[in-house]
């Protein structure tokens, strides 16, 4: 690893969830974070609509954009 590198933002990946992906097929591996990443759009979504009830649809949208690209 570099010597920038910050090791307060390296994740573990538990050995019971890795072996689970290591029985899932490349096509599954992909769908499964299609799916993730449809799902964490769905909840951002949702909380931009609570917190901004005014805006329109394409504010949210871009809200949404903003945020998944951060």
């Amino acid at each position: 690893m570099s010597a920038e590198t910050d090791m307060r933002r390296i994740e573990v990946v538990d050995e019971s969830i890795a072996e689970m992906f290591r029985t899932k097929t490349p096509g599954e591996r992909m769908d499964m974070g299609f799916r993730a990443a449809a799902f964490a759009k769905m909840m951002i979504e949702s909380n931009v609509r609570q917190f901004n009830p005014d805006w329109d649809d394409r504010r949210v949208r871009a809200e949404v954009l903003t945020r998944m690209n951060t």
